[in-house]
């Protein structure tokens, strides 16, 4: 009978040992799981590229926040993410080889998240020139096109009636200054015509509609001697502009022709 309950207790001792056994061994392993495998932050995620992992949702709308703000001041525009679900976020666990550190992240945002920026569409009356940054452009275009029409930078104005809409988009999308004179200057010949008006000479009609006085003598035999006549009526073939200007400080011609049907 002794022996029976020696063997009964150290069976239940035994038991007991390897319950403590298997208990710290589950312990050991909800450690392990929580230190390696639960996540404890964010991986960033951009176009399928794993950028790094942050500690919570916050650091990445801190982050996107002010590459959105540093845009917004580069351009002096309001700024909108091209493609938002080109970003994906996730939980992941954090270790010390794919923490970010917010510094980073907005470098690689503001190099690889597409932006699209509040830009202008110019009009030339109905038809669209293109795609400028601002309507500041507009100034230097006016110079530019004063010198390139009339040879010098002169007081003027634009003939053509412009306007500009707001228009997002990227920067690739954007005319450069040479290609928006280079597009303002096409011209096509247009047949127009023009009513003499007081002080008016030859050679200031002339130099107006950027033609040579032979051109006009020749279309208009009534011409006599070079002298223009008040209220006569000149009729002439001239090059007109997508964009034209006119001279402010003279009776410019160009600003008071007919076109001819």
């Amino acid at each position: 009978m002794k022996k029976r309950l020696n063997y009964l207790s150290e069976v239940k001792a035994k038991r007991k040992r390897n319950k403590i056994i298997f208990n710290t061994i589950i312990a050991l392993l909800v450690i392990f799981a929580i230190i390696i495998i639960i996540p404890n932050g964010y991986m960033i995620q951009v176009a399928g590229h794993n950028v790094g992992v942050v500690e919570s949702k916050e650091v990445f709308d801190e982050s996107l926040e002010v590459v959105l703000a540093q845009v917004r001041q580069q351009y002096d525009s309001d700024v909108k993410l091209e493609y938002m679900n080109e970003v994906k976020i996730f939980p992941f666990k954090m270790l010390n080889s794919n923490k970010i550190t917010s510094n980073y992240l907005i470098t690689y945002l503001r190099e690889h998240l597409g932006f699209m920026i509040e830009f202008r569409e110019l009009y030339a009356g109905d038809t669209l020139v293109g795609i400028i940054e601002s309507d500041e452009m507009l100034d230097d275009l006016l110079s530019a096109l004063t010198i390139k029409y009339y040879g010098s930078d002169q007081p003027s104005e634009f003939v053509t009636k412009l306007t500009t809409k707001p228009y997002f988009t990227t920067t690739k999308s954007l005319m450069s200054f040479d290609e928006l004179v280079a597009a303002a200057a096409q011209s096509v010949p247009a047949k127009v015509e023009y009513k003499v008006r007081a002080g008016d000479t030859l050679w200031e009609i002339a130099e107006s509609l950027r033609i040579n006085r032979d051109e006009i003598t020749k279309n208009n035999p009534k011409i006599k001697n070079g002298v223009v006549v008040l209220n006569s009526v000149i009729e002439v073939t001239i090059d007109v502009p997508l964009i034209d200007v006119a001279l402010t400080n003279k009776n410019d011609a160009r600003e008071f022709i007919t076109y001819i049907e």
